[in-house]
């Protein structure tokens, strides 16, 4: 029954149809009613596979809502095996595994996600049991191995990190998770969505970056930054030290935005603009690309441009 009324207020939503508007209210008002006394599992699609999903997660009303949301990060893990075959994936802030769902779906690349919620991180592991050639990782990463005073705090299906004198988390590095789990060293796609603390992690890659040169995938709310007391502006010029040249834009609905050259600073003074002080409910996920792999920035800006000339 709980199953029904999710999947019933889902499936609803963003529709223009009388009886469709009719049930969005009638089964959000229920879920409402429902999240005031409990947070149930239950059962969704998500693309190829069925997966179990607290019921306050809204992960699928934005897929309903959206129809091109995240469906680029799996022609961009086409667009990169096209110059290195099957290439492998560290998924950082892996959730529930809809990520590894999703790309499964497309794709068979090895991938490892790391989470460090438990709630999530044991639902990752319930829905990616089926699924060949994913690794789990328990951990919260950021710039150092190290132990900072700070709570996981989790709402529909996201879970930001906020400083707090009254608990701690112990973080590693990106680096130091590589060192343990080898066979990932030479992972060609980083994809990171960790509300705010994306660029943290970054800083804690540094010898992956160096060394493997992977394609970035990660969210960029400079909003979530300001919170933690990170310039995005440093992120930048963190990405032209490592010499990655290359950013393709998208908005956070996964719409194909603007492409640019690291160098090309007026146009990211342009969009950060347009994104600041949005509170959140507007920001971007950005691709970034070393410049050795200009080959696959330019493909995959040429297929982008091209799927949403038809798609949109």
């Amino acid at each position: 029954m709980i199953s029904f009324i999710y999947n019933s207020f889902v499936n609803s939503c963003n529709k223009t149809e009388y009886w469709d508007k009719v049930k969005n209210v009638l089964f959000g008002g229920i879920r409402k009613i429902i999240l005031f006394f409990a947070d149930p599992l239950v059962t969704y699609k998500l693309w190829n596979y069925y997966v179990k999903i607290p019921f306050s997660h809204n992960l699928p009303v934005v897929i309903v809502s959206n129809k091109n949301y995240n469906t680029n990060l799996p022609r961009i893990s086409t667009y990169i095996d096209s110059k290195y075959p099957s290439p492998s994936l560290i998924d950082i802030g892996a959730n529930i595994g809809d990520t590894a769902a999703l790309l499964r779906s497309f794709v068979d690349f090895p991938i490892m996600c790391i989470e460090g919620d438990n709630n999530y991180y044991n639902l990752l592991k319930i829905n990616t049991s089926n699924i060949n050639g994913i690794k789990h990782i328990k951990s919260f990463l950021g710039e150092h191995n190290e132990e900072i005073n700070a709570v996981i705090q989790t709402e529909r299906g996201t879970g930001t990190i906020s400083n707090t004198k009254n608990s701690s988390i112990q973080t590693k590095k990106l680096d130091t998770i590589i060192c343990e789990n080898s066979e990932f060293k030479n992972a060609k796609l980083l994809k990171i969505d960790t509300d705010g603390f994306d660029f943290k992690i970054m800083k804690g890659a540094t010898e992956l970056l160096q060394n493997t040169k992977p394609v970035i995938f990660t969210e960029f709310d400079q909003n979530l930054m300001k919170q933690i007391n990170e310039d995005y502006n440093d992120m930048f010029a963190f990405f032209k030290k490592y010499n990655y040249e290359y950013i393709i834009f998208y908005d956070n609905f996964g719409d194909y935005l603007l492409s640019i050259n690291i160098n090309e600073t007026e146009k990211i003074e342009d969009i950060t603009s347009y994104f600041d002080n949005r509170n959140t409910d507007k920001f971007c996920d950005i691709c970034v690309f070393h410049k050795d792999d200009k080959d696959i920035f330019e493909l995959t800006r040429k297929k982008e441009i091209e799927f949403f000339s038809k798609n949109r």
